[in-house]
């Protein structure tokens, strides 16, 4: 049977009434037992306006700003519609990255295939990070309705034919289409078992840029995969790869994964890796266009299938009418939207929970959740039923060791910690973390020691930092400086970093460097209350000393000169 189509909901608070008005959408979205298509997010569109034409401005102005900047944007390739790609061997392939200048990111997206010769997209361009974009969307809406808890705000921006594979995420999610349309294929937690999730090891396209090939996959080092499943919902609903001839990289990519053990007889782009029964059929089948957003709650498997604007036709005049350039897209073949992942109160995962209670990702996804809004000790307790689950579940432990420490049990936290380490040794992350918990502890050797091991393992800001102010407290003054310097040249804007130089560096008796630093800090990050505090306090005790080094400069002159008189 087919899929219905996703319930519509539309957002029409009245304008006095705004605020309160998003906290009925929210307890709306927070009690929806499916994903909503929500309506009325945007600002009103002036008569005689497009809505499609003015969001594709939108993004055309956000582009623009980083343009501006001399930025770059980073750029996945693959050679394969279907990403990322899941082989039938345990293998997950994430596409190849680039770094490529707006407008060569631009051509790229726009190219033919023919020519392009893979798909390509922007993917998880952080719109937290990068103001400057995210002032020229339409978000203001989007936002509001996702409430105080964000965890991410991300643009995509693809070629149009790029497909999303089966998956699901940990947040509650909303998807708000601004170029082009995306079909969303969606699958409810009940149906979770049928689609073949399993652990996945992850690799990477290899792209080489001399040649503009792709040259097989080799493993990014990172963890397994969990949350990828292997069904091909494409295939299994006779959904076939986009026409069009596949270029030679396709082809290359497509011996490589039949050498790798895929499936025999599916093609260059990833089709008939597995079958599929009624179990697999999507619950909604849910097409969004522009101006719209999709609710998707946490825990809901989906595939995601994306088109692009129209592009103009050839027919045109050269010269359109108004009319004729209201209905053309500023960005023809391009596919765009925002996501927002957010914390909304945890009754996605309750419902997936009551479901499968033996689903041990979920109950980590519903302690994330409950952290992310200060609810730590039930978080803490999520956690624990994860790892009653799976007792060698590294994001379980990791994770409780974080609740137990932000609930002051450092013991307990670190326990955590070690047993996390214990399974990831090379894991940086996990060692600072750990070193962390111990100098909280005051166990500066041990701590000492951690930050060293996760600085062998992989070297961070972060951890230099950390090792330095370790330092410091064990009066390593110029060890203490030299990890500090090393935080500062791989993150000159650090504050927190800045600040702790500041502070060695006034114990060494170079009061003028420390205060450099404390202002320098105190500019990296408005409103950080001790790096202001340092420096106000530093400047008026150098001011006091060189007054008072005037002053008796002038006492010892007015005495010389009396003596003479």
């Amino acid at each position: 049977p087919p899929a219905q189509a996703c319930r519509v909901l539309v957002h029409a608070p009245s304008a006095a009434d705004a605020a309160n008005g998003f906290a009925q959408l929210r307890a709306a979205l927070s009690e929806a037992e499916t994903p909503i298509l929500v309506q009325g997010l945007l600002p009103d569109v002036p008569p005689g306006r497009s809505l499609e034409h003015l969001l594709a401005h939108s993004v055309k102005a956000a582009l623009e700003a980083v343009r501006t900047k001399n930025r770059t944007i980073r750029i996945d390739v693959s050679p394969t519609n279907d990403v990322p790609l899941k082989l039938d061997n345990g293998t997950i392939i994430l596409p190849a990255e680039r770094l490529l200048p707006v407008d060569e990111a631009l051509a790229l997206l726009r190219a033919p295939d023919f020519e392009r010769g893979c798909r390509a997209y922007a993917r998880h361009l952080d719109l937290r990070q990068q103001e400057e974009m995210a002032r020229e969307l339409p978000l203001g809406g989007v936002l509001s309705a996702a409430g105080p808890l964000l965890q991410a705000v991300n643009l995509w921006l693809g070629d149009g034919s790029v497909r999303s594979t089966v998956h699901y995420d940990g947040w509650d999610n909303l998807l708000l289409q601004l170029v082009g349309a995306k079909r969303v294929l969606l699958f409810s937690p009940e149906q979770r078992t049928h689609l073949g999730y399993r652990s996945l090891a992850e690799h990477r396209f290899i792209f080489d840029e001399a040649t503009r090939r792709f040259d097989g996959h080799a493993p990014t080092g990172g963890a397994d995969v969990a949350n990828h499943a292997t069904l091909d919902v494409f295939a299994a609903l006779g959904l076939s790869a986009r026409e069009g001839e596949p270029s030679a990289m396709c082809e290359a990519a497509g011996d490589k994964r039949a050498e790798d053990g895929g499936a025999d007889g599916g093609d260059a782009n990833g089709d008939a890796l597995f079958a599929a029964d009624t179990a697999t059929r999507p619950a909604l089948d849910c097409t969004v266009r522009a101006g719209q957003a999709l609710f998707l709650p946490a825990l809901w498997s989906h595939a995601v299938i994306s088109s692009p604007s129209s592009s103009p036709s050839p027919s045109q005049s050269p010269s359109p009418s108004p009319s004729q350039s209201q209905s053309q897209s500023p960005l023809p073949g391009l596919n765009a939207a925002v996501n927002v992942w957010f914390a909304l109160g945890g009754e996605s995962h309750a419902r997936a929970l009551r479901l499968d209670p033996s689903w041990a990702e979920a109950h980590v996804c519903r302690g994330d959740n409950l952290r992310a809004g200060g609810r730590y000790a039930e978080a803490a307790a999520a956690y624990e039923s994860a790892l009653s689950l799976r007792a060698d579940y590294f994001d379980a432990h990791h994770s409780l060791a974080s609740a137990r420490e932000k609930l002051g049990d450092l013991p307990g936290a670190q326990a955590s910690y070690e047993s996390a380490c214990a399974l990831r040794p090379a894991d940086a992350r996990c060692v600072t973390n750990l070193g962390i918990v111990l100098r909280r502890q005051n166990k500066l050797s041990a701590a000492e020691a951690a930050y060293r091991r996760a600085l062998s393992l992989s070297p961070s800001a972060r951890a230099h930092a950390a090792l330095g102010n370790v330092l410091a407290l064990q009066n390593k003054l110029d060890e203490a400086l030299e990890s500090l310097d090393a935080a500062v040249d791989a993150s000159p804007s650090d504050a927190k970093a800045l600040n702790s130089r500041g502070v060695v560096r006034e114990e060494m008796g170079k009061p003028a460097d420390a205060l450099a630093d404390f202002e320098a800090a105190a500019a990296a990050e408005p409103g950080f209350a001790k790096a202001e505090h340092n420096a106000r306090r530093l400047r008026a005790q150098l001011q006091r000393e060189e007054t008072t080094v005037q002053m008796g400069a002038e006492g010892e002159a007015a005495q010389t000169a009396a003596r003479r008189a």
